[in-house]
């Protein structure tokens, strides 16, 4: 039997032994069949690496090794995998239930799509869910380039999926000069490539928690983002004409629980 595309996912990770183990199950629990699994610990002396020991048999490949950050370690991460589809996910959030073949199903079945987004959970330290985003956005370049994020709108990078083919023809990097919004500027650098389609169900849930650097630096990572967008709107104004994109899935579709 044929297996379902391979898809290889990275997590950063240091000094988050209380969130880490539930990240890691949220991924290998899905037993997803050609799952490409690295995890990149910056050194922790918290007994995290003890917890990835703990589920080593399911990863392509740790290490544990003082590094330059997250961004620098996913950059890393990803020179280590294989996969046609590809995302990160950080060490604090989670993938839900059933999302990885939801995920494989849509790229599987629609060859023109390079990449998406899910809508996402919004989780507490304990795991609890506080909210939940309402409704796919409907993405698209001048959409992105409207500084949404000032009004606490985001592509969330927890719940993006793209192939490896569009992260090779963007540079196949993320740019580790934006200490802050690197995920952003990545977006920036796909739609210059290719529209994103947006999935209706949740992919994945975002820990709220109060040592997160997207809580603790937001005014600097706003501070990035208006850089970028200036960036983007040099190289290419945003067009007036209006541009639709197909629903993926009903918007009925069953809403998954977190376990």
């Amino acid at each position: 039997m044929q297996l379902p595309p391979r898809i290889s996912i990275v997590t950063p990770c240091f000094n988050h032994v209380r969130f880490l183990e539930q990240c890691i199950e949220s991924i290998v629990g899905q037993n997803y069949p050609n799952l490409d699994y690295v995890i990149m610990d910056g050194g922790s002396t918290d007994g995290s690496t003890d917890i990835i020991r703990k589920y080593e048999k399911y990863l392509s490949h740790w290490q544990c090794a003082p590094d330059q950050g997250p961004y620098f370690a996913v950059n890393t991460g990803f020179d280590r995998t294989d996969g046609e589809i590809m995302t990160w996910l950080n060490s604090d959030d989670i993938l839900m239930p059933g999302s990885l073949e939801t995920v494989a199903d849509i790229f599987s079945q629609f060859s023109n799509i390079e990449w998406i987004t899910g809508r996402v959970n919004v989780i507490d330290e304990n795991g609890a869910t506080k909210g939940r985003q309402k409704g796919s956005r409907g993405w698209t370049r001048e959409t992105y380039l409207m500084r949404n994020y000032k009004r606490d709108i985001y592509v969330q990078q927890e719940g993006t999926f793209w192939r490896r083919t569009l992260w090779q023809r963007a540079g196949g990097r993320l740019d580790t000069e934006w200490k802050l919004a690197a995920d952003f500027e990545l977006w920036a650098r796909f739609y210059r490539h290719a529209e994103m389609h947006c999935h209706p169900g949740w992919l994945a849930a975002f820990r709220k928690h109060a040592n997160q650097r997207s809580s603790l630096f937001i005014k600097d990572y706003h501070r990035e983002a208006d850089l970028i967008t200036d960036r983007e709107l040099e190289l290419k104004p945003i067009s007036t004409e209006p541009v639709s994109l197909p629903s993926l899935y009903e918007e009925s579709q069953p809403k998954p629980t977190i376990k």
